[in-house]
């Protein structure tokens, strides 16, 4: 399962998850950013400053991982937006076995809603 533990698990990001959720995101017209250093000292794994149809400016930071509660990287995460780099942040949580059941969907769509909330 492309490096994922065989036991369905969500621990480590043996995986690169990140790669197939900004295409679907960017398939569905989002306009994504990336950024090294935002990666490092942020922990946002890329950024999604358009959507398609929509005439507001969007400014969120995404994390994607198969890791399970990290809580010191989701507090990094969530300093970034506290500091104004990014005007909202996620992060996004996925285990590994629910990859190819189409988790992928219903996390973009989460995303969505939590960019208009």
């Amino acid at each position: 399962m492309n490096g994922a533990p065989s036991d369905g698990s969500c621990a480590g990001d043996r995986v690169d998850i990140t790669k197939p959720f900004k295409d679907f995101f960017e398939k569905r017209g989002c306009r994504i950013d990336v950024d090294e250093t935002y990666r490092d000292r942020y922990n946002i794994d890329f950024g999604v400053s358009r959507v398609e149809g929509v005439h507001a400016a969007i400014n969120l930071g995404i994390h994607v991982t198969l890791e399970s509660d990290n809580y010191g990287q989701q507090e990094v995460l969530l300093e970034a937006a506290r500091k104004g780099v990014v005007s909202k942040s996620v992060y996004v949580e996925l285990c590994a076995n629910s990859l190819d059941a189409g988790c992928v969907p219903i996390a973009y769509a989460a995303c969505l809603s939590f960019i208009f909330d």
